[in-house]
């Protein structure tokens, strides 16, 4: 009786719900083969032959990782077992790269622990002469441990939930906070490997601080090697205050001269963003490195011409719409379910963030209105939205038209210059491409709404009005932009103009002779290659021909490398040269994500390795 009335109470409530999240796994099923088919029908295979055993079989190939274990043939590259059948053990080893791909990664998983061994030895003797009871083997595994678990961004201290598991092959782990002392050993190793691979060549140095329990300061350096483009975090320091320049400058130069012994004439360039701490410690910088060429970051400039935009009204709504969203997973989910979209996410550390929220309420404008009024959260918010919706309307929309429609160039551009490639070569186009549309203005959004707020009150001087008004709340960016690349910024303008002439497929339009070559010298380092690159041109020119928007610039350059060397050396060169400081902000990225409130008091070291592992990749 008692289960009948459950039953009857539980048709009546209604479900709450489910989140997408909730939704069932899908899980993929492996494909059947024929083989399989045969087994599950019942039919027998082929048994293994008897008058071969699995160490003849590792005999018949030596150096393919094959072994012979309880009576069982085993590839220890691949980690199966293999039947003792010839044409089978063939298959395997000679069918696609499966096998030696494997056996790559076996060589370099024992390189790696012999240098890991070697490491050990060597620390033994400096740091604890007693030696210690721990095999080499434990001592190697913990090592790697520790190594894979910073590198995958997982706190060290999940290793004792994880022991059971991890010791399953015979080698014991200790405590994490044991463990935690193998990190010099790591750090010391990594330098060392950084020093070694940046020995000798020209290189360039991005760096930038951000707030993290006083501040955090990250060193990159960029260089070329074998035409790949390489970028390696080599100091992350946690200071208690934000530095001053000459204390900055004093870590850069210790950084680059005494730690990495960067000779004076290698270092070609450092890019940064504009605060003035990071200018006065350029200044110091070039002291010591005097051919040194300063690059302020041209993204973080761009993204300065969205916040001059005045949109009075515009600003007051994005204000309480985001507002709306943060605190409030209802609301999200309401605004998913109306318009099929999750909000975009603002972000004031993202550039561009708020540009992509407003492009989200312009498209989906239709649904706002009617989504305020469904809406019950967030009551003071939501009110004063809908108070901006009806007494404000127009110039609310006209405003969210012109940001969309004025500040999209700028957008692109952002988003393009924060890249690692060759934007050295494209830079310059990019730029070209933003002023060209303040010039067109070509505001489609803008137009239609002015259009039809004209005919709809049968005004058709209010088109123009409007027109007015918007060129009048974006005016001051377009203003600051001038202002910036036309001034401060115009010395590397015309910097990565001149770099326009190694990129092949431009060259041809340029239509250069030898006095456009001089325009290279806005390159410190390519003053005295001048005459060489200019004796050059006629090889390059007649090599460029033929080259289409879709070759790729590093592998066309490496394969001209002996018919045009000094055009080539001079490339690589200036590849080193960045438009933006982006890839200190991915290192911040990669701090937020890894090191959470939780972890704020991680020691220097731990951090720093974690993030070296994280963005060091080989």
């Amino acid at each position: 009786m008692a289960s009948s009335s459950s039953a009857s109470i539980l048709d009546r409530l209604k479900p709450p719900e489910k989140s997408d999240l909730a939704r069932k796994r899908k899980i993929e099923r492996p494909k059947t083969t024929g083989a399989d088919k045969k087994r599950k029908s019942g039919a027998s295979n082929q048994t293994d032959p008897k008058t071969v055993s699995p160490a003849d079989r590792v005999k018949q190939f030596p150096g393919e990782c094959l072994e012979a274990k309880h009576g069982k043939l085993f590839c220890v590259a691949c980690r199966e077992e293999l039947s003792l059948k010839k044409s089978t053990v063939k298959n395997h080893i000679y069918s696609g790269n499966k096998h030696q791909d494997a056996k790559d990664r076996l060589a370099k998983k024992e390189a790696r622990e012999r240098d890991i061994a070697d490491s050990l030895v060597a620390y033994d003797k400096a740091e604890q002469p007693a030696g210690t009871s721990v095999s080499m083997a434990e001592r190697v595994y913990r090592v790697k441990v520790v190594e894979n678990f910073l590198r995958a961004g997982i706190p060290l201290v999940k290793v004792d939930d994880l022991r059971a598991l991890l010791e399953e092959n015979g080698l014991k782990l200790t405590h994490s906070s044991h463990l935690a002392d193998c990190i010099p050993l790591l750090l010391k190793q990594e330098k060392e490997t950084l020093k070694n691979e940046i020995e000798g060549v020209p290189v360039s140095v991005v760096f930038d601080g951000t707030t993290r329990e006083g501040e955090a300061l990250a060193i990159v350096v960029r260089f070329v090697r074998d035409w790949q483009i390489e970028q390696r975090l080599v100091r992350l320091l946690l200071l208690a205050r934000p530095v001053t320049g000459d204390e900055l400058a004093r870590e850069i130069l210790t950084v680059l001269s005494t730690e990495l012994g960067i000779a004076s004439t290698k270092l070609l360039a450092c890019m940064r963003d504009r605060a003035s701490v990071n200018g006065k410690a350029m200044r110091t910088v070039e002291i010591m490195y005097p051919g040194v060429m300063d690059i302020g970051c041209f993204s973080h400039t761009l993204d300065l011409v969205g916040t001059n935009f005045k949109t009075p009204t515009l600003d007051k709504f994005m204000k309480h719409w985001v507002k709306l969203f943060q605190h409030s997973c209802k609301a999200k989910l309401l605004w998913r379910e109306r318009t099929g979209q999750s909000p975009k996410h603002y972000s004031p550390t993202r550039w561009w963030s708020k540009w992509e929220c407003e492009k989200q309420v312009m498209l989906q404008w239709g649904d706002v209105p009617d989504f305020l009024a469904s809406i019950d959260v967030a009551p003071r918010s939501r009110e004063k939205l809908q108070l901006l919706c009806q007494n404000n309307a127009t110039n609310l929309m006209i405003e969210l038209a012109v940001t969309i429609d004025a500040g999209e160039p700028f957008v692109k551009a952002c988003y393009t210059l924060e890249g690692d490639g060759p934007l050295a070569l494209s830079c310059y186009e990019v730029l070209s491409t933003v002023r060209a549309s303040i010039q067109v203005k070509h505001w489609a959004n803008t137009r239609a709404l002015a259009r039809k707020f004209a005919a709809e009150r049968q005004l058709p001087a209010l088109e123009q009005q409007l027109m007015t008004y918007a060129l009048t709340c974006v005016q001051p960016g377009f203003t600051y932009f001038e202002s910036r690349f036309g001034g401060e910024l115009l010395p590397c303008v015309k910097v990565f103009k001149a770099a326009s002439l190694l990129h092949p497929l431009k060259i041809t339009h340029l239509h250069p002779n030898a006095s456009t070559v001089d325009d290279l010298k806005a390159f410190p380092f390519l003053h005295d290659a001048i005459p060489d690159l200019q004796k050059e041109l006629p090889q390059y020119l007649a090599a460029a021909e033929g080259v289409s928007a879709e070759t790729e610039l590093l592998k066309w350059w490496k394969k001209q490398e002996e018919k045009l060397p000094h055009w080539s050396a001079a490339c690589q060169q200036v590849l080193l040269c960045q438009p933006s400081s982006a890839a200190v902000e991915r290192v911040f990225s990669s701090l937020k994500n890894s090191f959470s409130d939780q972890q704020s008091r991680a020691l220097e070291d731990y951090v720093e390795l974690a993030l070296m592992l994280q963005h060091n990749k080989r």
